[in-house]
């Protein structure tokens, strides 16, 4: 009878001690997210310390971006990030109001293509890749501009490089990362970046709109992200400016 009771107590205890958990579906996209880089998980650990500040835990599952969005989407998952906020994500999903961070879009070209642009319009002149279930792909189409559609970021720096498309666009950060990865420094040197932004990105987790328990998730968030940007850990936890990250002038 006393070891039954000692069972129980235990059991009871860490039901207790155990945080509510939130589940995130994302994808891989360094150094923001990344499943195999521990060092290249900057919005994961600001998530998962926002979160820790509210008393709750974090697990990141990770998938192709459109699955990821779908999961969510369908409630499989609390949340997805980072996401910008447009029109047809705000009706799929709950978005929370204080942004994870901010950085440049920009053009991604090799230096042997005289690329050049005004309105976003002028890329249709050249071959342009876009990852599949980016927003870019939804704006291209809206122009009439035609797109190579690919499966992930590190495709569409390899078919860059590779002068099988010629312009690609994503954050300035993201793609640094990535082609840093990717290439040796001779083949860096082949690569440049137009030094026009063509916008600024909010980046936000988007939330499972009909789930119960979004709201109260979404509001967690912002209070975590309040506070660690109060106490200045937010500038610590986000070392977005690395020289070891930028080997590429525009």
């Amino acid at each position: 009878m006393r070891a039954v009771f000692l069972v129980v107590l235990i059991f009871f205890s860490q039901v207790v001690e155990a945080k509510p958990l939130v589940r995130f579906a994302i994808g891989d996209w360094p150094p923001y997210v990344s499943e195999f880089d521990p060092q290249a998980r900057l919005l994961e650990r600001l998530i998962r310390e926002a979160y820790a500040s509210q008393h709750l835990s974090v697990t990141f599952d990770y998938f192709p971006w459109k699955r990821s969005y779908e999961y969510v989407r369908q409630g499989e998952y609390d949340g997805t990030f980072p996401w910008n906020s447009t029109q047809q994500r705000r009706d799929d999903f709950l978005i929370h109001s204080v942004p994870l961070v901010q950085d440049n879009g920009v053009f991604f070209h090799l230096k042997s293509t005289p690329f050049d642009w005004q309105a976003l319009t002028d890329i249709g002149k050249y071959r342009v890749g876009v990852v599949v279930g980016f927003k870019q792909q939804e704006v291209y189409r809206r122009l009439g501009i035609q797109a190579e559609l690919i499966e992930t970021e590190e495709a569409a720096f390899r078919m860059l490089m590779a002068g099988r498309i010629d312009v690609y666009q994503t954050s300035r950060l993201v793609g640094l990362t990535t082609a840093r990865r990717l290439f040796t420094t001779d083949q860096l040197q082949r690569l440049t970046y137009h030094s026009r932004a063509v916008e600024v990105n909010t980046y936000f987790v988007l939330f499972a709109k009909h789930s119960s328990r979004s709201a109260e998730l979404a509001d967690a968030l912002d209070a975590g992200l309040r506070y660690l940007q109060a106490t200045g850990q937010y500038e610590s936890l986000m070392f977005l400016e690395s020289p070891d990250v930028s080997p590429i002038k525009p």
